[in-house]
Protein backbone atom coordinates (compact mmCIF):
# COMPACT_ATOMS: atom_id res chain seq x y z
CA UNK A 1 0.00 0.00 0.00
CA UNK A 2 2.82 2.48 0.85
CA UNK A 3 5.72 3.16 -1.48
CA UNK A 4 9.22 3.50 -0.25
CA UNK A 5 10.41 6.96 -1.33
CA UNK A 6 13.63 7.26 0.67
CA UNK A 7 16.44 6.85 -0.22
CA UNK A 8 15.83 7.98 -3.79
CA UNK A 9 16.66 5.55 -6.56
CA UNK A 10 20.00 6.08 -8.27
CA UNK A 11 19.71 7.24 -11.87
CA UNK A 12 22.15 5.85 -14.42
CA UNK A 13 23.65 8.84 -16.28
CA UNK A 14 26.52 7.06 -18.01
CA UNK A 15 24.86 7.24 -21.44
CA UNK A 16 23.95 10.93 -21.13
CA UNK A 17 27.42 12.39 -20.55
CA UNK A 18 30.19 12.97 -23.10
CA UNK A 19 32.99 10.39 -23.06
CA UNK A 20 35.65 10.83 -20.39
CA UNK A 21 38.61 10.57 -22.75
CA UNK A 22 38.08 13.99 -24.35
CA UNK A 23 41.09 16.24 -23.92
CA UNK A 24 39.97 19.85 -23.54
CA UNK A 25 41.01 22.87 -21.51
CA UNK A 26 38.89 25.69 -20.13
CA UNK A 27 40.57 29.10 -20.32
CA UNK A 28 39.08 31.89 -18.19
CA UNK A 29 40.21 35.48 -18.64
CA UNK A 30 39.18 38.27 -16.24
CA UNK A 31 39.66 41.74 -17.74
CA UNK A 32 38.27 45.29 -17.57
CA UNK A 33 34.72 45.72 -18.88
CA UNK A 34 34.16 46.62 -22.51
CA UNK A 35 36.54 44.27 -24.32
CA UNK A 36 34.63 40.97 -24.22
CA UNK A 37 32.65 41.03 -27.47
CA UNK A 38 35.72 42.18 -29.42
CA UNK A 39 37.72 39.26 -27.99
CA UNK A 40 34.96 36.78 -28.93
CA UNK A 41 34.97 38.08 -32.51
CA UNK A 42 38.75 37.73 -32.73
CA UNK A 43 38.64 34.22 -31.26
CA UNK A 44 36.20 33.12 -33.95
CA UNK A 45 37.71 34.96 -36.91
CA UNK A 46 41.42 34.50 -36.18
CA UNK A 47 41.49 31.19 -34.31
CA UNK A 48 38.23 29.44 -35.26
CA UNK A 49 37.09 29.06 -31.63
CA UNK A 50 33.29 29.16 -31.26
CA UNK A 51 33.01 27.46 -27.85
CA UNK A 52 33.44 30.70 -25.93
CA UNK A 53 31.28 33.13 -23.98
CA UNK A 54 31.55 36.47 -22.21
CA UNK A 55 30.06 37.42 -18.84
CA UNK A 56 29.83 40.75 -17.04
CA UNK A 57 30.67 40.96 -13.32
CA UNK A 58 30.66 43.66 -10.68
CA UNK A 59 32.55 43.44 -7.38
CA UNK A 60 34.12 45.11 -4.38
CA UNK A 61 37.62 44.73 -2.98
CA UNK A 62 39.68 46.39 -0.26
CA UNK A 63 43.30 47.49 -0.35
CA UNK A 64 43.80 46.62 3.32
CA UNK A 65 41.37 45.90 6.09
CA UNK A 66 42.99 48.44 8.42
CA UNK A 67 42.45 51.39 6.07
CA UNK A 68 38.84 50.52 5.20
CA UNK A 69 39.21 51.65 1.60
CA UNK A 70 36.81 49.96 -0.78
CA UNK A 71 37.26 49.66 -4.53
CA UNK A 72 34.33 48.98 -6.84
CA UNK A 73 35.09 47.47 -10.22
CA UNK A 74 33.31 46.08 -13.24
CA UNK A 75 35.00 43.26 -15.13
CA UNK A 76 34.26 40.92 -17.99
CA UNK A 77 35.05 37.24 -18.04
CA UNK A 78 35.82 35.46 -21.28
CA UNK A 79 35.54 31.69 -21.00
CA UNK A 80 36.78 29.50 -23.88
CA UNK A 81 36.66 25.73 -24.32
CA UNK A 82 39.57 24.56 -26.50
CA UNK A 83 41.22 21.31 -27.56
CA UNK A 84 44.21 20.36 -25.44
CA UNK A 85 46.52 20.45 -28.47
CA UNK A 86 45.72 24.14 -29.08
CA UNK A 87 45.40 25.22 -25.43
CA UNK A 88 48.81 26.90 -25.12
CA UNK A 89 48.35 28.71 -28.44
CA UNK A 90 44.91 30.07 -27.44
CA UNK A 91 46.13 30.93 -23.92
CA UNK A 92 48.96 33.01 -25.40
CA UNK A 93 46.56 34.65 -27.88
CA UNK A 94 44.12 35.63 -25.09
CA UNK A 95 46.96 36.86 -22.86
CA UNK A 96 48.02 39.37 -25.51
CA UNK A 97 44.55 40.15 -26.96
CA UNK A 98 43.04 40.91 -23.55
CA UNK A 99 46.03 43.03 -22.49
CA UNK A 100 46.73 40.99 -19.36
CA UNK A 101 50.41 42.02 -19.40
CA UNK A 102 49.39 45.60 -18.56
CA UNK A 103 49.37 46.66 -14.91
CA UNK A 104 46.07 45.86 -13.10
CA UNK A 105 44.53 44.56 -16.32
CA UNK A 106 43.24 41.25 -14.96
CA UNK A 107 44.27 37.62 -14.96
CA UNK A 108 44.01 34.46 -17.02
CA UNK A 109 43.84 30.81 -15.90
CA UNK A 110 43.62 27.47 -17.67
CA UNK A 111 42.28 24.21 -16.28
CA UNK A 112 41.96 20.63 -17.46
CA UNK A 113 38.42 19.35 -17.92
CA UNK A 114 37.23 15.90 -17.01
CA UNK A 115 34.48 15.96 -19.66
CA UNK A 116 33.62 18.47 -22.36
CA UNK A 117 31.21 18.89 -25.27
CA UNK A 118 32.45 21.70 -27.56
CA UNK A 119 30.11 23.63 -29.84
CA UNK A 120 30.26 23.39 -33.60
CA UNK A 121 28.72 25.82 -36.08
CA UNK A 122 26.60 24.53 -38.93
CA UNK A 123 28.34 24.88 -42.28
CA UNK A 124 25.66 27.24 -43.63
CA UNK A 125 25.71 29.57 -40.61
CA UNK A 126 27.48 32.91 -41.24
CA UNK A 127 30.20 34.07 -38.81
CA UNK A 128 29.27 36.06 -35.70
CA UNK A 129 28.86 39.80 -36.19
CA UNK A 130 28.40 42.04 -33.14
CA UNK A 131 26.81 44.75 -35.32
CA UNK A 132 23.64 42.61 -35.62
CA UNK A 133 23.09 42.41 -31.83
Amino acid sequence: MFRKIWPPAMVDTTNRLPPQHTEHRLITCIMPAGRGIHILERLQQEKGIVSASVHHARGVSTSSLGQRQFYFAEKQLVVALVEAERADEIFDFLYHACGIKEKLAGMIVMERLWRAAPLALARSQPPFDSEEC
